[in-house]
């Protein structure tokens, strides 16, 4: 081999060396630059896998604080509107399979910025909810103070009624009638209507009661006036033994009549009561006069 063919062997050798150098650069260059924007890829990945389990926490949190106030009145309805405005630029973002960076910072900001939203939205239900109690501490306490009230209204219209009850007793009781000039004759009353007072119950047909009506208290009007007749046997002399009346002191009587009086307030009230007797006994009859259930006025007469 001639010199000049070495020296053209030796060159070509040079520049495969060269050439192969070259590519075996290049190929390691290329698996460097690939393996770094692999790497980074995988970086990015991890953290919108971080910023999306933020952003599911954040959601979380705005779910439970607006089940707390769906019933604040429209008091958290600017705060909320926010916070959602926020959530559907986050999850916008989120949505993409591969985020850049600027992507990555601008969703970065918008978490940050709906955490800052939902501190304050916590703050704010939380002084809500606190306002609420002490509300609700005030009507407790209200609702004691108005029991108590009604309590004691009861307590007033129950000794208001008591009284007036025990007043109206005492009007009651005071405007029983007074009998005064009290009188009690045995009469013979003859055909002609002529009467004469006698002792004698052989000739006695007749007996008459006098008396007088009195009380300033009393009301004009109608009232019911009982007469018990008591024979000497102690019975009571009455066409209807069924007739009975109740007493204040004795309880439930016979009477013998009912009249009614048309009373007049504020004036004497003469009263005339008078009785046929047929075969009178011999001995001492007896005459009440009751009123209101209390016994006014009593006469006696004594036959012969």
């Amino acid at each position: 081999m001639s010199q000049n063919s070495k020296k053209s062997t030796i060159i070509i050798i040079i520049l495969v060396i060269l050439l192969i150098g070259s590519n075996v650069y290049q190929i390691t260059s290329k698996n460097k630059i690939q393996t770094t924007l692999n790497t980074k890829i995988d970086e990015v990945s991890l953290e919108k896998d971080a910023l999306q389990t933020e952003f599911i926490a954040s959601s979380a949190r705005v779910d439970s604080l607006s089940a707390v106030t769906t019933d604040q009145e429209g008091k958290l309805n600017a705060s909320q509107t926010e916070i959602k405005s926020l959530e559907a630029k986050i999850r916008q973002i989120l949505k993409n399979e591969r985020l850049t960076t600027d992507e990555l910072s601008q969703a970065k900001a918008l978490i940050a910025s709906l955490n800052s939203k939902i501190a304050d939205l916590a703050s704010q239900v939380a002084q809500l909810q606190e306002e609420n109690q002490k509300l609700t501490n005030e009507n407790q306490q209200l609702n004691t103070n108005l029991s108590n009230v009604t309590q004691e209204k009861e307590k007033v219209q129950e000794k208001l009624f008591t009284t007036e009850k025990e007043k109206a007793a005492v009007e009651d009781i005071a405007s029983t009638m007074n009998a005064s000039d009290f009188k009690f004759t045995a009469i013979l009353e003859k055909k002609n209507g002529k009467q004469k007072e006698t002792t004698s119950a052989r000739k006695t047909n007749l007996f008459k009661v006098e008396f007088t009506l009195n009380n300033r208290l009393a009301e004009s009007g109608e009232k019911d006036i009982y007469v018990v007749v008591l024979n000497p046997e102690n019975k009571v002399v009455t066409d209807d033994e069924s007739l009975k009346f109740t007493t204040r002191e004795d309880g439930e009587l016979q009477y013998s009549d009912k009249i009614k009086i048309n009373f007049e307030k504020g004036k004497p009230n003469p009263v005339s009561y008078n009785r046929k007797v047929l075969k009178p006994l011999k001995g001492d009859y007896i005459i009440s006069v009751y009123q209101n259930g209390f016994k006014i006025g009593e006469g006696r007469k004594t036959l012969k």
